[in-house]
């Protein structure tokens, strides 16, 4: 789940700037899954590293815990060179969706109060 009170502050409130990092972030990682899923079984663990690093860090910038700390763990485990578990993937599988659909539903919200 996210928080994004935070990233609201950074942004001084700023609805339209947060609506537009938003709408870049879902252009960016709606197709992650997929990409990602083609790393794992091709056993792409930089790729896997690089993907896992780069969503993590915005992750965090949004308050998501759960996900960012399994991202964390994928991410010591690729840098070291070394497997991920279907688990790791079925765990990044499952709750990025819900993520988007939060930021989704928080992009409306913040369109009807402009």
């Amino acid at each position: 789940m996210i928080n994004l009170s935070s990233f609201y502050q950074e942004l001084d409130n700023d609805k339209e700037s947060i609506i537009t990092i938003l709408e870049l972030f879902l252009s960016e990682y709606e197709d992650f899954i997929i990409y990602y899923t083609d790393y794992f079984s091709d056993k792409k663990w930089h790729d896997i590293y690089i993907s896992s690093h780069s969503l993590k860090g915005i992750l965090e910038s949004f308050g998501e815990k759960d996900l960012t700390s399994s991202l964390r763990a994928i991410e010591i485990k690729t840098s070291k060179n070394e497997n991920i578990t279907t688990d790791d993937l079925n765990h990044v599988i499952n709750k990025l969706p819900e993520i988007l659909i939060e930021i989704k539903i928080e992009i409306e919200k913040l369109r009807k109060n402009i």
